[in-house]
């Protein structure tokens, strides 16, 4: 009788640690901690989380300069915030990529 083989997942032949540690790392020096879904072999996640946050940074960061030189400077004040909540996705994304590798349902959506 052949056992099923963990080969059909890989994740799960992953260190949750190391891979925390990858996202992590992507995030202080890239801005990418979605590196973790890549060294997991989940490459389309990877690149779409990787991606995503990318273009979202973009995003936040010229929304936050167009309402700051719209409202003469006060709307800069809006950057900050915007600058968080993408910190708290970048956070999610490491948290899913720990609970991921573990073997365990992630907290984000699956591609």
């Amino acid at each position: 009788m052949a056992s099923p083989s963990k080969t059909s997942a890989p994740a799960s032949a992953k260190d949750p640690a190391i891979a925390a540690l990858i996202s992590v790392v992507g995030l202080l020096i890239l801005g990418a901690p979605a590196l973790g879904y890549i060294y997991m072999g989940q490459m389309k996640k990877g690149l779409i989380y990787l991606l995503g946050t990318w273009v979202l940074s973009a995003v936040f960061i010229a929304i936050g300069f167009i309402i700051g030189l719209a409202t003469m400077g006060i709307g800069f004040l809006c950057l900050p915030l915007l600058l968080l909540l993408l910190l708290a996705l970048d956070i999610a994304i490491v948290w899913d990529v720990y609970k991921t590798s573990k073997g365990e349902k992630g907290i984000l959506p699956n591609f």
